[in-house]
């Protein structure tokens, strides 16, 4: 099956934020442990994913024959994602702490300047597309975009195994950061004590 991989259109809005909750909800092992439903998620995430695509750094993969989405691929400047530090009062608190934790392990060691670094976010590819390098090529492309940009880094926030393993191994990046599940604690809980694989959540910084 063929793709194309291309910058995020505005007109893919409800589509992409579709497939990319629904994938999350799906697949995630941070979510399953929080116990979420996707509409409770898409509630959550719905103005900060509009304000994350505005920035145009997004690219999504299309089928070449069809046009149907394929995957998306979800880019944001790392300075806003530094300089967040409320956690919100919701079921996803935890989440956004453990984030928030993750960041400031980083922001001791450095900081970056706005347009310096971006983070990918959110990763998501269709059912019917995955095992066909839908997510590598995305990867590429957002990188080269953003290096078109001025961007000079990637950053990583990585909770699967299979991204661990490309960005670590493939891409050569390094892990600057990590948070281990079962150590993590929020409010007196151990929210996420019952994910065994991967073991931790990891920062990683690439050159672009």
């Amino acid at each position: 099956m063929g793709f194309d991989v291309q910058r995020y259109d505005h007109a893919l809005l409800e589509p992409v934020f579709d497939l990319a909750t629904r994938v999350f909800i799906e697949g995630s092992t941070l979510h399953r442990a929080l116990g979420t439903g996707v509409e409770e998620y898409r509630t959550y995430l719905r103005s900060e994913f509009e304000s994350m695509v505005n920035e145009d750094h997004s690219v999504v993969a299309l089928n070449n024959e069809t046009g149907e989405l394929s995957g998306c691929l979800i880019v944001t400047d790392f300075y806003h994602q530094a300089l967040e530090n409320t956690i919100h009062c919701s079921v996803f608190a935890p989440l956004r702490a453990l984030t928030s934790e993750l960041c400031q392990q980083y922001s001791h060691k450095t900081r970056f300047q706005q347009n310096e670094a971006i983070l990918v976010d959110m990763a998501a590819v269709a059912e019917h597309a995955r095992g066909n390098g839908v997510y590598q090529q995305m990867r590429l492309h957002a990188h080269q975009m953003a290096r078109g940009k001025g961007f000079k880094r990637v950053v990583g926030e990585l909770t699967s195994v299979t991204t661990q393993n490309f960005v670590l191994d493939k891409l050569g990046h390094e892990k600057m950061a990590e948070v281990m599940f079962g150590d993590f604690q929020f409010e007196g809980k151990y929210p996420f004590a019952s994910i065994n694989v991967p073991k931790s959540i990891i920062l990683t910084v690439g050159e672009l």
